[in-house]
């Protein structure tokens, strides 16, 4: 097999733009619940760390958190991956300082009954 090399890539990189892109796959179907699950756990942390000197609707980055939180708990998942990410989401919120886990006194609860209906709903059951 004949290896290509850099200068013969280099010399020809200008014709490969030119060639029109093959169209792309299908979007994840859970695609946007996936971004929004890692930007809040982005957001989340930097409330957790920086947050909490002015009030909510002052702070940057407690408008960001919350946010999210709206935006998860808006969305259904569609995939075995999107359940996933809005479960580890969820756990994540539900997790304490001291490493214990208080589910019920957060948002947690209500993303775990979103979680329900969604697995009913992918089964055809709901």
């Amino acid at each position: 097999m004949k290896s290509i090399h850099r200068r013969a890539l280099m010399a020809a990189a200008p014709a490969l733009v030119a060639v029109p892109a093959a169209p792309v796959a299908t979007a994840h179907p859970d695609a946007e619940l996936l971004r929004l699950c890692a930007e809040h756990q982005v957001a989340q942390a930097a409330y957790e760390r920086d947050g909490g000197r002015l009030e909510p609707e002052e702070c940057p980055l407690a408008i960001a958190y919350l946010g999210s939180v709206r935006a998860i708990g808006g969305a259904e998942a569609h995939t075995l991956a999107g359940m996933l990410a809005k479960a580890r989401a969820a756990k994540r919120e539900a997790l304490m300082p001291d490493g214990s886990e208080q589910p019920h006194s957060c948002v947690a609860a209500d993303w775990a009954w979103d979680l329900l209906n969604d697995l009913l709903r992918l089964a055809g059951e709901a």
